[in-house]
């Protein structure tokens, strides 16, 4: 008789499919013979709610929205009852359409006589119409003539800020439950929580089926964020949360050493076993530099706190190098403003996304990859991005900032510079110093690419992950 293959269930609060850390380790495991599935959510509008990647099973939950169905400022005791009325008739037509049918009809007996007044016919006619006009215009895509790209955007009021952060608690906090519905039905022997947003889930399904626990924090998730970015209410509900849930775990996973030394001097819990967001290996002989200025790379997300405001300054300082910008996320659109403001258009380039897998294989056309994390806060402090990794396997010299894990790794393989982030002149003059100096440049990009292909890829990395599995499935 057959063995039962061990069963894993990860949770995520993303929609999986550009997440290289849970993908990859999903895959090892999947590859190492265990059953996966990951739980994630739908956040466009064709995520199919069940999908195979590469032999792991993604299932993709609603994401709700509690706050914004109740009417954050109306909370009236009828706005209560009317969004209780109509989930649950959502419920009911979803479980049992014929009952509901003919609920609906003797109401539309009673109410109206058999048939629907003229009045009210137009009225769902009308929000029908407004709602494909919205679903139509949501999925055009944005360009730079839009009034949405043109015009600055305005920073958040308190009022409008706390709305957010209860919308982002609450609505994390239904999809924990439901993750967890979902999950105690998977009956997995393993699950695997990916940072604390979705540590809740897993400790649900934990006490419901007596699984093992691995939590897997990516972030310092309280201290992710600077002051004045997220309210209190934000804050004091993770550090509270994370606090009261951590010790549930059974095994802890983390990206770097300091994160593991910070949260287990925080919460006494064990140290976490630390898995670095490397990449897989796919190493490629150099690219030949071309002529004219070398070719400084940023690739990742276009977000505030980043870094990404005082690199587009360092291009009017630049002389032997040219900034190529790889991103997504709707704050290019300030960034490319930026530039224009600057002056800086000839120097700066926008290139379009590329699919993740495809992220190491289109930087190979660049010869300098920079990672411009300022010490904004606690987690950013410690910040050890994908990105860093992903440079040295495409083979690029390294700028970075001068932040203990980013110099822990530059300065031991001798694969770049690094500097201030906060100071464009500083960027600048490491980006130039690499890319005047042919044989440094050379150098510490021979330097990267030993780096990754002997130590640095997830083939040498994974082997820890497995080891940890194969203790708790024992």
């Amino acid at each position: 008789m057959s063995r039962r293959r061990v069963k894993v269930c990860m949770f995520v609060n993303n929609r999986v499919t550009n997440d290289p850390r849970v993908r990859r380790e999903a895959a090892a495991l999947a590859g190492a013979g265990y059953e996966v599935v990951v739980l994630g959510v739908a956040e466009r509008p064709d995520d199919p709610p069940v999908e195979d990647l590469g032999g792991v099973t993604v299932r993709r939950l609603p994401r709700p929205s509690v706050m914004n169905s109740l009417a954050v400022p109306r909370l009236s005791p009828r706005a209560v009852l009317d969004a209780a009325r109509d989930r649950a008739l959502q419920r009911l037509s979803g479980a049992h359409p014929r009952f509901y049918g003919l609920l609906r009809d003797a109401y539309v007996g009673v109410r109206y006589g058999g048939a629907l007044p003229p009045e009210v016919v137009a009225l769902a006619a009308a929000r029908a119409a407004e709602a494909a006009a919205g679903l139509a215009a949501a999925a055009e895509p944005t360009t730079a003539t839009t009034t949405a790209i043109t015009e600055p955007p305005r920073p958040p009021t308190r009022r409008e800020l706390f709305e957010e952060d209860l919308e982002l608690v609450t609505s994390c906090a239904a999809l924990n439950l439901h993750m967890a519905r979902a999950a105690t039905d998977e009956r997995a022997d393993v699950y695997h929580a990916h940072d604390l947003d979705t540590l809740l889930a897993g400790v649900l399904a934990k006490r419901r089926t007596g699984a093992r626990l691995v939590y897997d924090f990516h972030e310092l998730f309280p201290d992710q964020w600077p002051d004045g970015a997220r309210t209190e209410l934000w804050r004091g509900y993770y550090q509270r949360l994370e606090r009261a849930l951590i010790g549930a775990a059974d095994a802890y996973v983390t990206v770097g050493d300091a994160l593991a030394r910070t949260s287990a001097r925080t919460y006494g819990t064990p140290l976490a076993l630390v898995l670095r967001n490397v990449p897989f290996l796919q190493a490629a002989p150099l690219s030949t530099p071309g002529a004219g200025p070398r070719v400084a790379l940023y690739h990742g997300g276009y977000q505030p706190f980043r870094g990404l405001e005082p690199l587009i300054e360092s291009a009017r300082h630049l002389r032997h190098a040219r900034l190529v910008m790889r991103g997504v996320g709707g704050y290019g659109a300030e960034l490319r403003r930026l530039a224009a403001r600057l002056g800086v258009e000839d120097r700066v380039t926008f290139a379009p996304p590329v699919p993740m897998l495809e992220l190491v294989r289109s930087a190979r056309e660049a010869e300098i990859g920079v990672c411009p994390f300022p010490s904004s806060c606690l987690n950013t402090y410690y910040a050890q991005p994908n990105k860093l990794y992903e440079y040295l396997m495409a083979g690029l010299a390294v700028v970075a900032s001068d932040l203990p894990e980013l110099r822990a790794v530059i300065t031991s393989r001798r694969v770049g510079a690094l500097c201030d982030p906060r100071d464009p002149r500083a960027i600048a003059a490491a980006i130039d110093g690499l890319a005047a100096d042919p044989r440094l440049l050379a150098e510490t990009r021979q330097n990267a690419l030993r780096a990754a292909t002997e130590e640095l890829n997830w083939e040498v990395e994974q082997r820890k992950l497995l080891d940890l599995y194969a203790r708790l499935a024992a």
